[in-house]
């Protein structure tokens, strides 16, 4: 079944705002932090995070996430949230990755499980 359409809640200028974007705090199905899931015990284990080129460097992007990467176990690094959302899947790495991501990858898992 297709998704139902956003309504559109806000104009700026040419812009529309369409929806929000809502973000979750992922783990692999068999990570140790479930059994003792709070939120110091969070950032007892790395984070995957995003980066990005520039003319200059490789930079840290933003995931959103309430606490500071720099206050975080900085794990790997990556540039998309679909390569992200694969580290948390294989490794002891939590992500803070957005639903329009993990949502599909979730589906896919049952569908052939």
């Amino acid at each position: 079944m297709p998704p139902s359409p956003l309504p559109i809640s806000k104009t700026l200028g040419l812009l529309f705002i369409v929806g929000k974007v809502q973000w979750q705090l992922c783990c692999r199905k068999d990570h140790p932090v479930i059994k003792n899931l709070t939120a110091k015990s969070i950032l007892n284990y790395p984070f995957v995070y995003p980066i990005y080129w520039t003319n200059e460097s490789l930079r840290n992007g933003n995931d959103h996430f309430p606490v500071s990467i720099k206050k975080r176990i900085k794990g790997y690094e990556t540039a998309t949230a679909t390569s992200a959302a694969e580290v948390v899947s294989q490794t002891m790495h939590l992500g803070f990755l957005p639903d329009l991501v993990i949502q599909p990858l979730v589906q896919q898992k049952k569908s052939t499980s």
